[in-house]
């Protein structure tokens, strides 16, 4: 019978592995909509298919079937509550360890932002695949543990009430730290069984506490606490506090499954299922111990500290032979082309129902070039882009990396061959560190991929890449700090770093320096040279003091084509590009570098 969880985890696993491949491809409300319709659909079978699902009686089963082992027998509830007791606290140590992975800090990372997670060199549909994988496993250890506890299963543990009450207390507790969701199910509890007893109209206020929340503190309870803790506690203050509160919440979780028991063993609520002995509800399932688990997820919930030390020099990516690129190119098919060049474009196209956006453009970039596009809005500069990078797919023409054909690829193919971008809008991790945006980057290029089988403290060279990183951007003294509260020019910084971190040998910038001071300007124009040596750099740039300031060469694009393509001087003294674009501004540039 003590098994019974662990073959219910496998058969939970093996059916996510057959339907994750089809929801995991889908992300955010679609993917949500579709988990919650699959759950219907078994609940709409049960009813059709009595047969099999025991219509609404459900299936039933018997505990104490069997010899006893050990004296086990399972009969008394106070059995079965140490055997739940002790399956959550090793399920919860499990899932608290694959979050300090490589592939479960990528899963945050695709919880913030999956757009960027590709242009890292990560598979987002994979991530979610695997974590739902995982998911599948401990949501069936659950059911087997619940199979056990009721002795009974309906329809009614996959309805869409039950669904919506997980992640409506989910979401209470807080979804974005570790232990949020360990006080959402105390809370849930707390609402099912003790609520109900006060009021009868319990949902209602449950409603208002819900509206409450997402207006005034849309990150639960979880975060409240930790805002709270930041503020007012700081070094062995902070760890004192942290101990308290974890060792109260142990305690009252202890002590609420003691309680919930009477004579018999028994909780008298009946919000949970029906055993055969007639009501029966579950209980908060306290276990001793706990408080070093919770102290650790309050202590460690932005991440764990990365192992110090000297950081090591980033490795410049090793250049490549073009003669051997173009013999090995030979046997990989129709992608691959002969180029001498960094970055080719040939004839490149693309249209959007019958408005054609790009028209035939041609551009030819050597290793190392520094290259600034320019052209008037609504050009296509950002569409090139998206182009080169695998945003979109061309309707005609080649993109080509050095020599292969990318166009086509999607953006974690492209990127795993040296290019890497930054964007129009600051696009980074708002809710992951300076840190752990930055070893986010770092991960792919350093062979860990989808590891879940090694922790983040022990991997000593992707944690001094990101702290090399940090020094190199000049965010060291922010390394701790979130994404989202760093000033618009550190994002901007932040993205910079991330599009560099896998050591890509050609670097696509869209408008770095866009809505910065002038100084600001200054300053980061002198980062982008100091970050971008040794590596092929297009950036698209409406500052023409930066453009012929920092380009090697000009690329001119209107209406969809390149008119020019030529040093900074012979530009500036093109009366074709003059007349399309620049107007008076060259004349501005010349004089001392306007905008």
């Amino acid at each position: 019978m003590a098994a019974v969880p662990l073959v219910g985890g496998l058969a939970g696993l093996g059916f996510a592995v057959l339907f994750g491949w089809v929801t995991t491809r889908k992300s955010g409300t679609t993917f949500a909509m579709i988990t919650l319709g699959l759950g219907e659909l078994v609940f709409a079978m049960s009813l059709m298919i009595p047969e099999f699902f025991g219509g609404e009686g459900g299936v039933s089963g018997n505990r104490v079937i069997g010899k006893p082992f050990f004296g086990i027998t399972f009969g008394p509830p106070l059995q079965v509550y140490y055997l739940i007791a002790a399956y959550t606290f090793v399920c919860t140590a499990a899932m608290y360890a694959f979050t300090r992975t490589p592939l479960g800090r990528m899963l945050n990372a695709v919880r913030d932002n999956p757009e960027r997670v590709e242009f890292i060199g990560y598979n987002t549909q994979r991530v979610r695949y695997i974590a739902f994988i995982m998911s599948g496993f401990f949501a069936g250890v659950s059911g087997g543990l619940a199979s056990l506890l009721f002795e009974i299963v309906t329809a009614e543990v996959v309805g869409a009430a039950r669904s919506g009450a997980y992640l409506l207390f989910t979401f209470l507790g807080g979804a974005t730290f570790f232990f949020g969701p360990i006080l959402g199910a105390i809370l849930m509890v707390l609402a099912f069984v003790l609520l109900s007893e006060f009021t009868k109209a319990w949902l209602l206020y449950l409603g208002l506490i819900f509206m409450f929340m997402v207006m005034y503190a849309p990150g639960g309870i979880a975060s409240l606490i930790m805002m709270n803790l930041r503020v007012a506690s700081f070094g062995k203050l902070r760890t004192l506090w942290v101990s308290y509160l974890a060792l109260a919440v142990t305690w009252l979780m202890v002590a609420a499954g003691r309680l919930g028991h009477d004579r018999d063993g028994l909780s008298p609520a009946t919000q949970w299922g029906h055993g055969r002995r007639g009501a029966v509800s579950g209980h908060v399932p306290g276990f001793q111990g706990a408080q070093q688990l919770v102290w650790r997820g309050l202590r460690d919930a932005d991440g764990l500290w990365p192992v110090r030390g000297d950081p090591a020099p980033i490795q410049a990516p090793v250049g490549r032979d073009p003669d051997r690129d173009r013999e090995r190119n030979q046997t990989q098919g129709d992608r691959v082309m002969s180029s001498a060049y960094a970055l080719e474009l040939r004839d490149l196209r693309k249209s959007f129902g019958k408005t054609e956006i790009i028209r035939g453009a041609n551009l030819a970039v050597t290793a190392g070039e520094r290259v600034a596009i320019i052209g008037p809005n609504g050009a296509g500069k950002s569409t090139l882009f998206n182009l080169i990078s695998g945003r979109f797919a061309p309707t005609s023409g080649d993109v080509l990396l050095n020599g292969q054909r990318i166009n086509g690829m999607k953006p974690y193919e492209i990127n795993r061959l040296g290019l890497s971008r930054s964007f129009q809008i600051t696009n980074i991790f708002p809710k992951l560190s300076v840190f752990e945006n930055l070893r986010c980057g770092v991960l792919w290029s350093l062979g860990y991929k989808y590891t879940f089988l090694k922790f983040l403290a022990g991997l000593d060279d992707a944690n001094e890449r990101a702290e090399q990183l940090m020094e190199m951007i000049k965010l060291d003294k922010k390394r701790d700090v979130l994404g989202m509260n760093l000033t618009y020019a550190e994002q901007r910084a932040l993205e910079i770093g991330i599009t560099i971190a896998g050591g890509a040998s050609v670097i696509l910038l869209d408008e770095p320096t866009a809505g910065m001071s002038r100084s600001e300007t200054t300053r980061f124009i002198n980062l982008i040279k100091e970050v971008t040596v040794g590596k092929t750099l297009l950036t698209v740039e409406h500052d023409m003091g930066v453009v012929f300031g920092l380009a090697d060469k000009i690329a001119v694009v209107v209406y969809g084509e390149v008119i020019a393509f030529d040093t900074p001087d012979a530009v500036r003294a093109n009366a074709k590009v003059q007349e399309a674009y620049l107007g008076s501004s060259v004349a501005d540039a010349q004089a001392g570098g306007g905008h």
